[in-house]
């Protein structure tokens, strides 16, 4: 069983929670599957033909850029060896969301949960959303002006959710949302040292683990 089906069943009351073994059980089925494969492999795909792109800026530009336009100013990039690129999620994260009372994301900012705060938030709903199906999200830091993301299949998403708060109702409508959701910056704005912070549970937020680099020269 796909974990975020199995999540999305637990929370609708269809099925008992699994022990911890069922779970390390279905997680190694999940990972070792043809179909994670097929969805892993499309992802990197994505990223490299569609997102990456939206990153062949020049430092400079990301320098200057303002923060409210997602992008933090940074010191020399060079200390951290990468020069090019983009640095993404290395596995988006898929959810499944059926109609329910259920809430399945609390308000939030992810420097809630020790993101970098150079990175963007991409959201891909592979279902069309809107009304209740749907996440909603602040324009501006701060400014508490949620508006739901009225989507198509097809269609993603960027926003700043490191800084921009973000959650989900409950959904009313008939449909089940189906989505993935991923973090991607711009290489030269990582910073390793923020990857080590003992907050990050086992140090998992580095490259080569949470985040790959993904070099533009690669992708032409």
């Amino acid at each position: 069983t796909c974990p975020a089906l199995y999540r999305a069943r637990l929370h609708n009351g269809v099925i008992k929670k699994a022990t911890r073994t069922e779970s390390k059980r279905m997680r190694k089925r999940w990972k070792s599957s043809t179909e994670r494969k097929r969805v892993v492999d499309t992802y990197v795909k994505f990223v490299a033909e569609v997102i990456a792109p939206m990153f062949e800026v020049s430092c400079e530009a990301i320098k200057n850029a303002d923060r409210n336009e997602a992008m933090e100013p940074f010191s020399d990039s060079a200390e951290n060896g990468l020069r090019s690129g983009v640095v993404y999620q290395t596995e988006p994260i898929l959810r499944c969301s059926f109609p329910s009372k259920h809430v399945h994301s609390k308000n939030h900012i992810d420097a809630d949960y020790h993101h970098q705060e150079e990175e963007l938030n991409f959201w891909l709903p592979l279902t069309d959303v809107h009304d209740s199906n749907t996440l909603f999200v602040e324009s501006k830091p701060g400014l508490g002006d949620y508006h739901p993301l009225c989507m198509h299949y097809g269609q993603v998403c960027r926003f700043w959710g490191n800084q921009c708060r973000h959650y989900t109702i409950p959904n009313s409508t008939p449909l089940t949302r189906v989505s993935l959701d991923f973090r991607v910056m711009h290489a030269v704005l990582f910073e390793r040292d923020k990857a080590r912070d003992t907050k990050c549970s086992a140090n998992l937020m580095q490259l080569g683990a949470y985040y790959t680099h993904m070099d533009f020269s690669k992708n032409t």
